[in-house]
């Protein structure tokens, strides 16, 4: 049984996973979400393909809670020990499943894992949650499966998928070293270098043509309010948490604090539901204020920008990066304010511990790579990668990483002035919380 932060993160990703269900239904009729997620499945699935405009806003929250949950309960029944970057494994699968995963191209890849852990399990399931995200190349069951009707097409994708859920995890294990820790999102890094031999697969050799499906966006509105809403909802549920458990009294100008061992944990939890709602506030306004409108993939996106609020980074480790990524859209691709634009915006969090490492300077001019660098790898593999914005931030650190060993660039991690004064702020308001011993 999960004890401690670990079952509040469990708490927190069911309770996210309950509403998209249950909110669902509010948005269409149950023959409606049965239509929309046969129109979902159906789809090829590769970048960008929205589910919301093909099947729906009902059948796209479907598609993402049942995906979510599945995962969950997989997770549980292994007795994985839910830490802060779970709750980026488990946004990533909510996230993706408005505009690449859905419950029938992701199942051979999750079958292809259970076999590999039942096979080598070894009483370690670190990388079980990891190995859930080899989901990243879910379209290639899609593609191959829909590309003909002859049985033996329909079986070659099948075993493709089993085959990918089976490979990832020893191949995340030898290959996610290669960025230095510098990128957040490996398995996008490994799933990019993976799908680039399944595009070869087929377009090369089973010569099938990879296409994608544009459609306007829908229920832009309604996606809108709903996502303000969950945010709102987790922030006041963090609230009734902290006052319910934790808040004594304000005394001598001071919040004071009962602390014990489950307590301590419990009020950790807290703080990890007001970050990640605080981080899809803030995902929400930047949509509001350059007023685009929220599609499938965008709402995803903000999904997977809280879940990187999981690794605790601050804020400006993302801005830099944020902020050249801006620039260059702003300069050479006609602007931020649409959905790539804001897609490359939110992902760009994938390289803060580059920021962090090397500064605001190299962390900007990372940023203003990055676009270019997502754009070039996407066609590698024709979108069949749904994490190409990781292997976009692997391949860009790992370049700036070699660039930044030269005699007159290098230089070593260093505590930036910007980073000094968050660290003297947060003192300050320290000064004003004291912990008092539970008896």
């Amino acid at each position: 049984m999960t004890r401690g932060p670990a079952n509040g993160i469990y708490r927190l990703t069911r309770l996210v996973a309950s509403l998209f269900i249950v909110t669902a239904f509010i948005f269409d009729r149950p023959n409606e979400i049965f239509h929309g997620m046969q129109a979902i499945i159906a789809s090829p699935s590769n970048l960008v393909t929205d589910y919301v405009a093909i099947g729906g806003a009902g059948a796209a929250l479907l598609n993402s809670g049942l995906i979510t949950l599945i995962s969950l309960l997989i997770l549980k029944k292994y007795d994985h020990h839910f830490a802060p970057s779970s709750v980026l494994h488990l946004m990533l699968l909510a996230g993706y499943s408005f505009w690449g995963k859905n419950l029938f191209n992701a199942a051979p890849i999750i079958i292809g894992l259970l076999v590999y852990m039942h096979i080598f399990h070894d009483g370690s399931q670190v990388h079980l949650s990891s190995g859930l995200l080899g989901t990243a190349l879910a379209p290639a069951v899609s593609i191959v499966y829909f590309s003909s009707d002859q049985w033996y097409i329909k079986s070659l994708a099948l075993c493709l998928g089993f085959v990918i859920g089976f490979v990832m995890v020893p191949l995340f294990e030898r290959i996610r070293h290669l960025t230095f820790g510098l990128n957040i999102y490996n398995m996008g890094f490994v799933a990019g270098i993976a799908s680039i031999v399944v595009n070869f697969l087929i377009t090369k050799i089973l010569h099938i043509e990879v296409a994608l499906i544009q459609m306007p966006p829908q229920h832009a509105h309604e996606l809108a309010l709903l996502f303000s809403l969950l945010f709102l909802f987790l922030f006041l549920y963090g609230c009734f948490l902290f006052f319910h458990d934790h808040f004594v009294k304000i005394q001598d100008k001071k919040i004071v604090l009962k602390e014990s061992g489950a307590k301590h944990h419990l009020l950790r939890d807290v703080f990890q539901i007001y970050k990640f709602s605080l981080y899809g506030l803030i995902g929400l306004t930047i949509v509001f204020l350059l007023d685009v409108p929220l599609t499938g993939a965008v709402a995803g996106s903000i999904m997977i920008f809280t879940g990187f609020s999981a690794y605790h980074y601050r804020f400006s480790h993302y801005f830099f990066p944020a902020l050249g990524v801006a620039v260059t859209y702003q300069v050479f691709f006609g602007g931020i304010a649409s959905e790539s634009g804001l897609i490359a915006l939110f992902f760009v969090s994938t390289m803060a511990p580059f920021c962090h490492l090397y500064g605001t300077v190299p962390g900007f001019f990372s940023g203003l790579l990055f676009p270019w660098t997502a754009k070039l790898l996407n066609l590698t593999h024709n979108g069949i990668n749904l994490y190409n914005s990781g292997f976009a931030g692997g391949i860009t650190v790992l370049c700036l990483f070699l660039l930044m060993q030269v005699p007159f660039l290098k230089k070593h991690p260093v505590g930036k002035k910007h980073s000094q004064l968050e660290l003297r702020f947060l003192q300050k308001v320290a000064q004003h919380i004291e912990i008092k011993k539970a008896p």
